[in-house]
């Protein structure tokens, strides 16, 4: 039992899984609601994926809040030194999203597989954290908190892409985009009569903005054209 004391190294190497196996399977709760399960679909899992894992960050952020909110030393600090805290809490809202839709990837096939990925994911991107709590190769508080911040920085650009990947694959990207709506849709111009696709530097004021035509060359305000 020594090797599993709360001292033990095996027991601090457990405590890092308690998250990832607790919190993925957390956020797969929504689909016992029959309709949200039968609405999701390949097409349209990482809006799923978006929405679960922004409610989920949200709360786990409100619920951090509160624990910090009671600690006497944190009291007389005014908000805005607490800026760091807000960005990074918003950053691990992207992280839940990535983590959950690899699960709902494999929703309709192979979901423990899914699940164990997401798991994988949400471990991988907390170890950095645990190297810093036990203090790996003695180098310091300040070198791990660098480390920590650059892995974070590579860890969100890693879950864009991901989400990116899941949500516009090429063969929707090339779909969307050869309808002329990949950003802001296909324009009419009021002047030479031509249709283009919007450009993207523009005056935006919701669906109208005010543009320059590439055809005529001239600046004027356009509505999207549906096609």
């Amino acid at each position: 039992m020594t090797h599993l004391g709360s001292a033990s190294a095996g027991y601090s190497w457990m405590k890092t899984l308690y998250a990832p196996l607790t919190e993925e399977p957390a956020k797969l709760l929504p689909l016992l609601i029959p309709a949200v399960c039968r609405d999701m679909r390949p097409e349209n899992f990482v809006r799923y994926a978006l929405a679960i894992g922004l409610g989920f960050g949200i709360g786990e952020m409100w619920f951090l809040a509160e624990r910090v909110a009671r600690m006497p030393e944190f009291s007389g600090m005014p908000f805005y030194q607490f800026g760091g805290f807000f960005g990074e809490r918003l950053i691990v809202c992207v992280f839940h999203s990535a983590f959950v839709s690899v699960a709902l990837w494999r929703l309709r096939r192979r979901l423990a597989l899914g699940l164990a990925g997401a798991v994988a994911l949400h471990w991988l991107g907390n170890f950095p954290l645990s190297l810093m709590a036990w203090n790996v190769g003695g180098w310091g508080k300040t070198f791990w908190t660098i480390v920590v911040q650059c892995w974070l920085m590579f860890y969100f650009a890693g879950a864009l892409g991901l989400l990116g990947y899941f949500g516009l694959t090429p063969r929707r990207l090339w779909k969307v985009s050869s309808r002329g709506k990949l950003l802001y849709g296909r324009r009419h111009c009021p002047e030479c009569a031509g249709d283009y696709e919007a450009p993207l530097f523009a005056l935006n004021f919701g669906p109208t903005r005010y543009e320059r035509c590439p055809h005529c060359r001239r600046w004027h305000w356009t509505r999207t054209r549906n096609a």
